[in-house]
């Protein structure tokens, strides 16, 4: 088909993935409990195990799965030797970072993810939710959906356009107020961090309605001359809230670290960097 592959890998854990990370524990706690129940109830010779059970026990197990750095190098090494030649390497932190680096600097020409980050970066030709067995995929492509903002700011076809871009970044939230905003670009950062990310939670009680619906949080904090005031003013905010909002937006808008396989250094996607020490 023509498509040469370019594999990349997450690298260490950023400090600010803090939010993430606390999830996963939480997942992984609550997957050990529940396999230790399972095994419980396989071991007595009263208990029926059930074909549900046993999906249960995979998913809990894949809850708890991790691969090992070993392993990833093995991968690495794996396709390394592959002819035609194919190209891996390990990002210094996140992979979509690394992607959206090397999309910009055109060294790759597309980016295939399960994570919608690469969107609010400013990913241009981002593949999303692909399924290989039924070959479907959705496809983002930014220039397509800058279009569909002009067309609906000039009142035209406002509900067909609106849920198609929706569907192409967050899975779980619809974001046809984006498409009302000239800063198309700047507006997906400021939203992935309002809504929550793995990098800051959204506020206690603050839903998506709350924040996308007309005259909402979203569109006043982009209308807010003291944006910090709004945020720690808002109810049941935290305590050091809009710092860490912010830090996050300052990610999505690529002040993160990658690497220049050019230069050989580290550097930011775009702009000034977060320093990964500042949130240790």
């Amino acid at each position: 088909m023509g498509i040469v592959p370019f594999y990349i890998f997450d690298g260490q854990e950023h400090p600010m993935k803090s939010v993430a990370r606390a999830k996963r524990d939480k997942t992984k706690s609550d997957a050990s409990k529940a396999l230790d129940r399972l095994f419980v109830k396989g071991r007595d010779p009263n208990q029926n195990i059930s074909d549900d059970d046993l999906t249960e026990v995979k998913k809990h197990m894949k809850a708890l799965s991790k691969p090992t750095e070993e392993l990833i190098r093995l991968i690495v090494d794996w396709l390394l030797s592959q002819e035609p030649k194919v190209s891996a390497v390990c990002a210094p932190f996140e992979a979509e970072w690394q992607l959206v680096f090397l999309e910009k600097r055109g060294v790759i020409d597309g980016i295939m993810t399960e994570d919608g980050d690469a969107i609010a970066l400013g990913g241009r030709n981002v593949l999303v939710d692909t399924n290989l067995t039924s070959g479907t995929c959705i496809h983002y492509f930014r220039e397509e959906a800058l279009s569909v903002t002009i067309e609906i700011s000039r009142g035209k076809n406002k509900s067909k356009p609106a849920r198609h871009a929706a569907s192409t970044w967050n899975h779980d939230e619809a974001l046809p107020v984006l498409f009302d905003l000239p800063l198309y670009r700047d507006s997906l950062p400021v939203l992935a961090g309002l809504l929550g990310c793995d990098y800051v939670n959204n506020i206690p009680s603050v839903g998506s309605m709350t924040i996308l619906k007309s005259e909402g949080l979203f569109h006043q904090y982009i209308d807010a001359p003291d944006k910090r005031s709004l945020i720690e003013t808002w109810k049941k905010c935290p305590d050091g809230h809009f710092d860490r909002l912010f830090a996050a937006i300052n990610l999505f808008k690529g002040l993160c670290p990658v690497y220049d396989p050019r230069t050989k250094q580290l550097v930011p996607l775009n702009g000034e960097m977060i320093e990964p020490r500042e949130w240790e």
